[in-house]
């Protein structure tokens, strides 16, 4: 169906002849749009459609509708990496104490596999990332010949629409000028008529 249209649709613009439009014809035809478009109805008429099929995460939904209602980011917790002792009411207290021992053991277990972590990431960490480069570069190369290909037939048709358009300058030239000689000898043959016609009827009159 849409192909059809495309068919149908005749195609006048000759970028490579065509001079530029004047500035005021220019804002003239940005005016009569802008008119246009201010008689949609209804002025969103795009608003029937669906949305685009954007994939995304809850998490990150959950975050732009924080962001719609503008509400503002909360900050990092960083109470639970804190190790507080019983306040002066509880320092008597040996459940509170060991409370704060647990506490204690679970930070220092934290930052032992933090530490345990970056012992890994020193040893495997620059294998690990060379080899998921290697890996993007696999995924890059076909890509990168398909988009070398499509720039390649796009530059070959756009050398195509400047050769043919530019043969056909002259031509063209020609017929303008032809057009514009053509019209004023009708203008000029008009004006002759006119004349003898007014000279008719006067000469009628005697």
């Amino acid at each position: 169906f849409f192909r059809a249209i495309i068919m149908t649709l005749q195609i006048d613009a000759l970028p490579y002849i065509d001079a530029a439009a004047p500035e005021d014809l220019q804002n003239y035809v940005d005016a009569l749009i802008e008119e246009e478009m201010s008689k949609f109805s209804p002025a969103n008429y795009l608003e029937h459609l669906p949305p685009p099929g954007i994939h995304l995460s809850p998490l990150l939904m959950q975050e732009m509708e924080r962001v719609k209602k503008g509400i503002p980011l909360q900050a990092l917790d960083i109470k639970r990496y804190e190790i507080p002792q019983p306040n002066a009411a509880h320092r008597a207290d040996v459940g509170k104490w060991r409370e704060s021992v647990d506490n204690a053991h679970a930070q220092l277990e934290h930052q032992s596999l933090r530490l345990l972590n970056l012992d890994l990431l020193n040893k495997y960490g620059k294998p690990a990332w060379l080899k998921y480069n290697q890996y993007l570069e696999s995924l890059q190369q076909p890509l990168q010949a398909e988009h070398e290909d499509l720039k390649r037939k796009i530059d070959e048709v756009n050398r195509t629409r400047k050769s043919v358009q530019l043969a056909a300058k002259a031509k063209l030239i020609s017929l303008e000028e032809n057009f514009y000689n053509m019209t004023y000898k009708n203008v000029e043959l008009q004006v002759e008529c006119d004349r003898l016609e007014r000279r008719i009827k006067r000469l009628r009159k005697f």
